[in-house]
């Protein structure tokens, strides 16, 4: 279950509320299928190294169910290539650099005092609604669709103030830790024996890690493993410096596949989300024990002209950015 948890929400299993538990393995089939997506397809497929909790994979069964249960083809299916940053770049480029504004944190968001009686559809004030951000810029619009975590919704200022029910649930949501990491080598050496490069551990530092290689448009193959810190061990790994984390990340490649060329990487890049301003954690919010009974409705009801959407809100493809999307 402290696995499941940590690999799901990348927190630790008591600070999920237990419906908000439900909600996800629900979308997946129940609590067996989200174990076995997580994990392998088949119990004969995978192998347990040194009698503990570490999962090796053979090629391509992780993500089967995941695949083709969970979302009917959506999850962990598709590769972009050169990642899903150039999404973003291309929607701002189709916006224009005039409307997509960087690095412009937003710090308070005014609208009519009485939206609750307001008429939306009327044209009084076509722009009715201001927007505030750190750098002193004011925007006005006619309506505001919030898509950042809970926790960090409520570090903004709203005139009128947000209903209790809100307010309750952005302080009872809470990100989970993670420090991703990519580590470049010379040769795949963890595909030797059919295995994927794919693992689950609950007593190495790096609880998941997988194949992140990629050929360039040059043709040239750049060999890296992807593996994350989650959850407690990000807290705790998050406080030692990038050259400490590197050595753990290689030990503990180096003992799950049994490979000491684990230890001489060509190139180490990490990512702290903990630490991140811009989100604070991931992979999403989770709702602490008896938040989505009290003030559930609170994630999805829009207040007046303010919106609410993102992975929290999503009814399928949860934890993914199809389902916001």
């Amino acid at each position: 279950m402290d696995l499941v948890c940590h690999t799901i929400f990348y927190s630790a299993s008591d600070r999920v509320s237990f419906l908000h538990f439900l909600r996800t393995v629900g979308q997946v089939g129940g609590a067996v299928q989200t174990y076995e997506s997580l994990v392998a397809r088949e119990r004969e497929s995978s192998s347990t190294m040194n009698s503990n909790n570490v999962v090796l994979t053979n090629q391509n069964t992780m993500y089967d169910r995941l695949i083709d249960r969970a979302t009917g083809g959506l999850a962990e299916q598709l590769y972009i290539r050169n990642g899903a940053t150039q999404l973003l770049q291309r929607m701002a480029n189709e916006l224009g650099t005039a409307r997509v504004r960087l690095n412009s944190a937003v710090m308070r968001i005014e609208q009519p005092n009485d939206y609750e009686t307001e008429d939306l559809s009327s044209t009084f004030d076509q722009y009715p609604v201001t927007v505030e951000t750190l750098d002193n810029v004011r925007l006005r619009c006619k309506f505001v669709v919030l898509t950042v975590p809970p926790p960090l919704a409520a570090r903004i200022h709203t005139e009128p103030p947000m209903p209790a029910s809100r307010d309750i649930l952005c302080q009872s949501m809470v990100c989970g830790a993670a420090i991703k990491t990519i580590t470049v080598y010379s040769e795949p050496f963890w595909r030797e024996g059919s295995a994927s490069g794919s693992f689950l551990s609950s007593n190495t530092d790096v609880r998941w890690a997988f194949d992140a290689s990629e050929t360039l448009d040059s043709g040239e193959c750049v060999y890296a493993l992807a593996g994350l810190f989650i959850g407690n061990g990000a807290l705790h790994w998050s406080d030692y410096t990038s050259e400490e984390r590197r050595q753990a990340v290689c030990s503990a490649y180096a003992r799950v596949f049994g490979d000491e060329r684990a230890n001489t990487p060509l190139a180490y890049f990490e990512h702290d989300w903990s630490v991140d301003g811009w989100s604070r954690g991931g992979l999403v919010a989770s709702a602490m024990p008896g938040t989505l009974t009290t003030v559930g409705e609170a994630l999805f009801r829009p207040i007046g002209r303010l919106h609410f959407a993102g992975p929290e809100t999503a009814i399928a493809s949860y934890n993914y950015f199809e389902g916001p999307s």
